[in-house]
């Protein structure tokens, strides 16, 4: 990326994807927020996936949604150092459903399965809040 062309860039990505690759070169860990929020005074780091539900059966014990452990640990440690809660919500393209926990909750969850393929440690759904969107919605702004 050292030849940046400012004319071909279209979207807010080509910048975000630059500045990534220049920390991933140099050492950095770094990780993208997909949202951040102030809740009734709290900052609250949002890590948003979509994604199918893993099955219960050859490959994984339980059915369950999954993240990267070091992905996690990040969100944790960045959100530990500006007293914030990071929470990863999940829209699950399986059961039209959101999953969603408090990074910290999953961290100490001990009954997960380590994706062979990926490394995703995969949580079981009782370890998340389950709800439709429209119960999700009014969760969000049940401070409002």
């Amino acid at each position: 990326m050292s030849n940046l062309n400012y004319k071909t860039w279209t979207d807010g990505i080509t910048g975000e994807r630059a500045i990534g690759k220049l920390l991933n070169q140099s050492g950095i860990i770094n990780s993208q927020i997909d949202r951040i929020a102030l809740f009734e005074n709290k900052v609250v780091l949002f890590e948003i996936k979509t994604l199918k539900l893993f099955t219960k059966g050859i490959n994984f014990p339980h059915d369950g949604h999954g993240i990267h452990p070091e992905q996690l640990k990040l969100k944790i440690n960045i959100a530990r150092k500006i007293n914030a809660d990071a929470i990863l919500v999940i829209f699950c393209k399986t059961t039209n459903l959101i999953y969603y926990q408090n990074c910290e909750n999953l961290l100490q969850c001990e009954n997960y399965y380590k994706c062979k393929k990926h490394g995703q440690h995969i949580y079981p759904i009782d370890e998340f809040e389950v709800c439709d969107y429209t119960t999700f919605k009014r969760r969000i702004f049940r401070t409002r």
